[in-house]
């Protein structure tokens, strides 16, 4: 629609430029109408095409029995390859305000390998790495409200032969960091306990610390 109307302007405007007869007295406000409906146009198009971060659907570290959620002491659990990335590529909505811009791929400095894929938008964080896809749909900092991350855990993925172990975590952004808090093992009734932050520092490394991994210094890969 808006091409169309864009070449019937550029005609009346070649047409108007050309031509030795007296033009109807109404074409500049007929051009001006046209011009105002092409511009519509485009606008409208514009936004129907925007995507906010919770337009898009929930995504999963892949599981049996068509990825029903939660499944305990069954196996199959993680990506049989090349995780998946690219989520939120279609998500037009700007970084919420108190979130460090963590967004894409993090090198380990110790061992030289790409260990992670960030992506962001709004509020959601999204955590891919080898073997897991961990997807928050909003970082409230509240577990069990159903806007956390509600998969399977890494490590009994990768140490126990895809062991399908659920987890649910929510993640919060507080002074620069990305802070990921679960229920308190020792507590269950007690508040959460954070259990994994990534911070962004000045010189544009991150930093992963966990309390019982220790800490991990990450490069931004260009």
């Amino acid at each position: 629609q808006q091409t169309v109307i864009t070449m019937v302007v550029q005609l009346l405007l070649l047409a108007a430029s050309q031509t030795k007869h007296k033009l109807p007295s109404f074409l500049p406000l007929l051009l001006s109408f046209l011009l105002l409906i092409a511009g519509s146009s485009s606008s409208s198009s514009s936004t129907a095409n925007a995507k906010e971060a919770m337009d898009i659907p929930r995504a999963n570290t892949p599981s049996p029995n068509d990825g029903a959620w939660p499944q305990s002491n069954v196996t199959g659990c993680g990506f049989p390859g090349l995780p998946r990335a690219g989520v939120l590529d279609e998500c037009t909505e700007a970084l919420g305000p108190s979130a460090p811009d963590i967004r894409g791929y993090w090198k380990n400095t110790a061992t030289d390998e790409i260990d992670e894929l960030i992506e962001m938008c709004g509020t959601r964080w999204i955590d891919t790495s080898k073997s897991v896809l961990h997807d928050f749909p909003s970082c409230t900092g509240v577990v069990g409200d159903g806007l956390g991350c509600q998969d399977y855990s890494g490590p009994d993925i990768m140490s126990k032969n895809g062991l399908c172990t659920p987890i649910v975590v929510a993640c919060r952004f507080e002074e620069n960091c990305v802070n990921l808090y679960a229920p308190n093992p020792t507590a269950p009734q007690g508040p959460p306990f954070k259990a994994v932050s990534r911070c962004l520092q000045p010189n544009g490394t991150m930093v992963w610390i966990h309390p019982v991994a220790g800490t991990v210094l990450y490069s931004k890969v260009p």
